[in-house]
């Protein structure tokens, strides 16, 4: 899968989550909610830099997935403790995140980040993937080498990818006009 096809994913994912963040807590989290599933969901293939990694080996495991979400959570609790606990600003997105709490906040990052790190796990299962050029993913690896591809369609196919990116942008944006 290529990059819209993964943020089509991400988008797709993390719809429902930011409909209900909309409704229950407020559009700027419904909003960062989405900013963050999108930043992450291509973190998975950041592995073609990294020295040493392979392409769709440990970035795309539930692992790593788990590892990001949790950094996220962590930096989220950070920063929430840090701001000034004011509840009397002109700017509403600063007075929102001072008003939440820091373990409201990491659980809302963390699976933010986790909703958009494992759409790019489905989204690379799709494709056909391939043993030869060892690009099949394992999400349980090194625990168990089980691959799951669904053999859908190939990573380039400009249908699929440009499919899942409309698929993705239709669902956030209504999950987000529903509330509105």
């Amino acid at each position: 899968m290529h990059r819209q096809g993964h943020l089509g994913l991400a988008l797709a994912f993390v719809a429902p989550y930011s409909y209900f963040l909309a409704t229950s807590v407020g559009m700027a989290f419904a909003l960062g909610a989405v900013g963050i599933a999108v930043a992450v969901s291509d973190l998975p293939d950041k592995d073609r830099h990294i020295p040493g990694f392979s392409h769709r080996g440990f970035s795309h495991t539930l692992w790593a997935a788990l590892i990001v979400s949790s950094a996220t959570a962590g930096a989220g609790y950070v920063l929430t403790a840090r701001l000034p606990q004011t509840k009397s600003t002109s700017i509403h997105l600063i007075e929102t995140l001072a008003t939440a709490s820091p373990v409201g906040m990491a659980w809302f990052v963390a699976l933010a980040a986790l909703l958009g790190y494992v759409s790019h796990l489905f989204g690379d299962m799709l494709t056909v993937g391939s043993d030869y050029y060892g690009m099949n993913v394992e999400p349980f690896a090194p625990i168990s080498t089980v691959s799951f591809q669904l053999g859908l369609t190939k990573a380039d196919s400009k249908f699929w990818n440009g499919f899942l990116l409309f698929i993705g942008t239709v669902a956030t944006a209504g999950s987000l006009y529903l509330t509105a």
